[in-house]
């Protein structure tokens, strides 16, 4: 058998899935990052107390509202981010980080329900950056991360803590200090820009 994840044939990454009780669908790359991921985190062998396809109860959707029109939101802090990854003996997540700095959010969603946060956010891979990845967190009025799970390969739920889901975590602290967080740069807002450095040639024309 192949050491390296990428060097195995599709047949080859679905039996290895199959020894975690994981899903074995989608295309080989997937299959790639979701084998890697369960390797890397020991936890994973322990899936399947909720069963290989878990699922959030989530709010409905039409109760969500952006997170920039919500202040009451509480968020979550870097040091409940770090109290979430410790369990899974991290410290913090560099991907996750570069990933919100770099504008993969599109948008982030919140509702309050049940004596839970619940947000709700679309972030773009970052192999393949025409695809996005729903990502839902549970977060307790004391701003603990209670559960988690993101669409892409690594990111099952309850416990997820992919890079996207990290990242949304990043976005939420951010609102916390500033009362406002990063996304995506949008069609506008380079119109904008472009608007901005061409005016002062077609003044001159």
């Amino acid at each position: 058998m192949a050491s390296n994840c990428g060097d195995m044939t599709i047949p080859e990454l679905k039996k290895e899935l199959e020894k975690f009780g994981a899903k074995k669908s989608g295309r080989k790359w997937e299959l790639v990052e979701r084998l890697e991921a369960y390797r890397r985190n020991a936890h994973c062998a322990k899936t399947d107390v909720y069963g290989p396809e878990f699922m959030m109860m989530t709010p409905d959707p039409q109760l969500y509202k952006d997170l920039h029109g919500d202040k009451t939101f509480p968020g979550c802090t870097e040091a409940e981010i770090s109290t979430f990854l410790s369990k899974f003996n991290k410290t913090t997540d560099k991907k996750g980080r570069d990933m919100y700095n770099d504008g993969f959010i599109q948008y982030v969603r919140v509702t309050f329900h049940d004596s839970n946060w619940f947000v709700r956010s679309s972030v773009k891979a970052s192999m393949m950056k025409s695809v996005k990845y729903v990502v839902d967190i549970m977060i307790g009025k004391d701003r603990s991360v209670i559960e988690s799970q993101c669409e892409c390969a690594a990111g099952m739920g309850p416990d997820a803590h992919c890079k996207h889901v990290c990242a949304v975590l990043f976005s939420c602290a951010d609102f916390v200090k500033h009362g406002t967080y990063k996304t995506e740069l949008t069609c506008t807002h380079r119109g904008y820009k472009l608007f901005i450095v061409l005016s002062p040639i077609k003044e001159a024309l």
